[in-house]
């Protein structure tokens, strides 16, 4: 994610604050780290990044250095029976980082999710400095398309990929932002239907330059 501005400030947009006003009446998490990043959201803390009626994720700077949090709160019914289906998006996330990290050289970011409650979900990784793909994409093609190569063969796909959501590090390989609708194969590489699906949505994604 890049942004600019302030990191906070005294008004907030109507969606950030219904947001954090359904997160105040929520448990908190366990981890004791991820509990102090949501209730530095609460006071309005960050710099918004992206923003809907769900989710809210922010860049947020202390002392133990700059993260990007996202705080997800659907407002859905059922969500006692979607968390026993399936984890929610923040444990996803969290799990899929794990598996990615170390296999991609810079990757290996700690990273944490939780969700305290049916329909809450906090994650939380460390802020990466870089430029998006979306934006260098005529310079640094050749980069761009060793850094996917590399991202396959670690076995990470995704089906709501776009280059906007992938950063090239300073010095570093290429990396995916947003591991919300990713997979990471357990086994092996991604499968050849995948990675062809990845470059078209890629290509697609790529704005033209007038």
């Amino acid at each position: 994610y890049s942004g600019s501005g302030k990191m906070s400030g005294p008004a907030l947009h109507p969606l950030h604050a219904a947001l954090l006003e359904r997160w105040r009446g929520a448990p908190r998490p366990r981890d004791g780290w991820l509990a102090r990043l949501v209730a530095e959201a609460l006071r309005g803390d960050g710099q918004v990044l992206r923003l809907s009626e769900r989710r809210v994720v922010l860049r947020m700077q202390n002392e133990r250095g700059e993260w990007v949090v996202k705080l997800d709160a659907p407002r859905r019914r059922w969500e006692g029976m979607r968390r026993a289906l399936r984890a929610g998006p923040a444990l996803r996330e969290a799990r899929l980082a794990a598996r990615l990290a170390g296999a991609v050289s810079g990757a290996a970011q700690p990273a944490l999710g939780e969700e305290p409650a049916a329909g809450f979900g906090v994650f939380a990784r460390p802020w990466i400095e870089g430029v998006s793909a979306e934006a260098v994409w005529a310079e640094e093609a050749e980069r761009i398309g060793a850094g996917l190569a590399r991202l396959h063969a670690a076995g990470w796909s995704d089906p709501d990929l776009s280059a906007a959501d992938l950063i090239l590090p300073a010095g570093g390989t290429l990396l995916p932002l947003d591991l919300g609708h990713a997979r990471v194969a357990r086994r092996g590489i991604t499968s050849a239907a995948r990675r062809r699906a990845d470059l078209v949505r890629l290509l697609a994604s790529v704005p033209e330059r007038k």
